[in-house]
């Protein structure tokens, strides 16, 4: 049908995209499609530029964004608003916090009371197409918070293969022991040789990716 075929196209081109250019409304966070545009640019992990556009007229104010701006840290939560606010049981859930991760762009800054203002905003334009430009040479991946979760339990998990892996090797070349330490068990704090034996050494983890990349010397940054 023609309505899954606009879906589709929808689906594909955001999947290829670098950058997802999102124009956000009061309409746009109600609409099952757009909602349906936003979870897939955030499931893909896309670069977001949220462009925040002045309603078309007085009589259409929905047609616009109606919260604040960028000079708010919480602006984002005006689409949790607007969501709540509609009652409306959507079928396409949406995480609005991510949006924090992006500095919105703001139409309806420079007295653009309305989105016939906007026509010929040159500014808003060139910031617009900055933005693009600014993320070509950087990948179209990008952390988003849910991401970033798991991203600190992989550092985690380096950081304990990588003390593993010393103290293995340490104690298998003897670094810190005395001979008779080898010999015969652990010195007492006062300087006696003890009775007790030096624990095994821990076994490396096997088929481990994480030590696999510490010995290629890769290096995780968060």
């Amino acid at each position: 049908s023609a309505g899954m075929d606009h879906v589709k196209q929808m689906t594909e081109g955001v999947a290829k995209a670098h950058v997802v250019v999102i124009f956000l409304s009061d309409a746009y966070v109600k609409s099952e499609n757009c909602r349906r545009e936003y979870e897939m640019a955030c499931s893909e992990s896309k670069y977001i530029i949220p462009v925040l556009i002045p309603p078309y007229s007085r009589e259409h104010l929905w047609s616009g964004w109606n919260g604040p701006g960028a000079d708010d840290p919480q602006w984002w939560r005006h689409a949790e608003k607007v969501a709540d606010d509609a009652n409306i049981k959507f079928k396409i859930k949406a995480d609005w916090s991510i949006l924090s991760h992006f500095e919105p762009i703001d139409l309806r800054a420079g007295g653009n009371e309305f989105l016939v203002d906007s026509n010929g905003d040159t500014l808003h334009d060139e910031l617009i197409i900055k933005r693009i430009l600014g993320r070509f040479h950087r990948g179209t991946f990008v952390l988003h918070q849910q991401d970033k979760k798991l991203w600190k339990k992989i550092k985690a998990g380096f950081k304990l293969t990588s003390s593993l892996m010393r103290s293995f090797t340490s104690v298998n070349m003897g670094k810190k022991k005395p001979a008779d330490v080898e010999a015969s068990g652990n010195l007492s704090e006062s300087g006696q040789l003890g009775t007790a034996s030096l624990p095994p050494p821990p076994t490396p983890p096997q088929n481990s990716r994480l030590a696999m990349a510490e010995d290629k010397g890769a290096e995780f940054v968060g």
